[in-house]
């Protein structure tokens, strides 16, 4: 009886021994559905505090659709008006279209753009995209000139110059060149260096040295050649072919066919310059490659 008794006791403490067991394994996994429950609350909490910050104007429905070029033109945007015009004209992203380059060039202008009454003097000069009329494009010129762009002075000057299409008036071409070279247009500067150079005035003439040296100064290969010019014939200051040579090197440098020719002629005659046949034959070939015929013989 006693072992009998003992047997349940046993078996008794087993079963209440696994049933601790059980509920120990239960607990970690219990914890594990509690932690991620707790982690899909937070993300679901961050998801829509993220939403919330982001600002209405950035949804699709919202969203601004930008305004076009050419709606800004019209509504009175002078700069686009001319960029307009300038992609029309030489097809930039667009089909080339000098009638519509034409209109927007003038709106540009009647904006009070100096580069747009630029670009409607230049095509009623030329003809493009509407007839040609050389009076009414030298008025756009001025008109472009006296809102300071230089290159429209420059213009000007060269039609009373040439006297192309209005009667030559050499006064006049040196007004408007004066003012180009003014407003830093190294041609403006290089063409009335040029003029006053070849008057028969001693004071303008010594003022030509200082028009190409500001033309040189601003880049121009003509005016560094023009320079050198002055240096190597002597006539306007004294002679100087080092410096001659130096204006020669820069105007070549500028991709000006004539200072390399010039220089090349210093290198075979050892003046300014030590004599050096090979650099005089390499200048020359330079020369020759942007077209100048002298050069390449």
């Amino acid at each position: 009886m006693r072992q009998k008794s003992k047997i349940i006791f046993i078996i008794g403490l087993g079963v209440f021994l696994f049933g601790i067991s059980c509920k120990k394994k239960d607990l970690p996994e219990e914890r594990v559905v509690e932690k991620e429950q707790i982690i899909t609350k937070e993300s679901s909490a961050q998801t829509n505090k993220t939403n919330s910050q982001i600002p209405l104007h950035e949804t699709d429905s919202n969203r601004t659709i930008p305004k076009s070029k050419e709606q800004l033109c019209e509504q009175g945007d002078p700069s686009i008006c001319h960029d307009l015009a300038h992609d029309y004209y030489k097809g930039n992203g667009v089909t080339k279209d000098f009638n519509k380059a034409f209109y927007f060039a003038k709106k540009s202008c009647e904006g009070g753009d100096a580069k747009g009454c630029h670009g409607v003097g230049l095509m009623l000069t030329k003809g493009e995209g509407v007839a040609k009329n050389i009076i009414q494009g030298l008025s756009f010129f001025e008109k472009s000139c006296e809102k300071g762009f230089g290159n429209a002075c420059f213009n000007v000057g060269l039609y009373y110059d040439n006297g192309d299409g209005v009667d030559k008036d050499v006064l006049k071409a040196i007004k408007f060149y004066e003012k180009a070279c003014g407003l830093n247009d190294a041609d403006g500067c290089s063409y009335v260096a040029f003029l006053y150079k070849e008057v028969k005035n001693i004071e303008k003439m010594k003022q030509a040295e200082d028009y190409y040296k500001k033309s040189c100064e601003l880049k121009s290969g003509y005016g560094c050649r023009n320079l050198g010019n002055i240096y190597n014939d002597g006539k306007l200051v004294q002679k100087n072919d080092l410096l001659a040579a130096f204006f020669y090197q820069k105007a070549c440098r500028l991709k000006d066919h004539d200072g390399c020719a010039k220089l090349g002629t210093l290198f075979s005659r050892g003046e300014g310059v030590l004599r050096n046949h090979k650099r005089a034959i390499s200048l020359f070939a330079e020369s020759c490659l942007m077209d100048d015929d002298f050069s390449c013989y």
